[in-house]
């Protein structure tokens, strides 16, 4: 059983990461563009999109860029060997 000690904590804990999260969507401009493709700009002023992972680990590295994500091509081979335009399902 949770004590009211123990429920008041967690209360302040989760009121403390909302304000956060929300400081963190203002500042870098996070919006969804799709059902699976997020926007954000990075600490130095570029604009990025990706999906939920790639988001969440932005967030996570302290809102900076993870250096090994790179520029993805906007064309790539689908299982069946037909190229796919990947750009407009959100990469």
């Amino acid at each position: 059983m949770i004590t009211k000690r123990q429920l008041e904590t967690l209360v302040a804990r989760v009121e403390s990461s909302t304000r956060e999260l929300i400081r963190i969507v203002a500042n870098h401009n996070i919006r969804q563009d799709t059902d699976a493709c997020w926007c954000w700009i990075d600490e130095k002023g570029n604009s990025f999109a990706g999906g939920i992972g790639a988001l969440a680990e932005f967030i996570n590295n302290g809102c900076k860029t993870v250096r090994w994500v790179g520029q993805r091509n906007h064309v790539r081979l689908a299982v069946n060997g037909n190229p796919v335009w990947t750009t407009s399902n959100g990469g």
